[in-house]
């Protein structure tokens, strides 16, 4: 959440180029960045993974 909200922010202070709100910006990041680490195996996880093939 925090990448959508600093690069809301840095379009915020850019002047909004291109007249594109700054939620049009952010949320996508946010919800990219948020998916990407939900669906992304820990390290715990591959070890555990790795045990059980062995």
């Amino acid at each position: 959440m925090w990448s959508g909200i600093i690069l809301a922010l840095g379009w915020q202070f850019a002047g909004d180029p291109f007249d594109i709100h700054p939620v049009f910006v952010g949320f996508p990041l946010s919800l990219i960045m948020l998916l990407t680490l939900t669906f992304m195996p820990s390290t715990a996880e591959k070890v555990q993974v790795e045990e059980k093939v062995e």
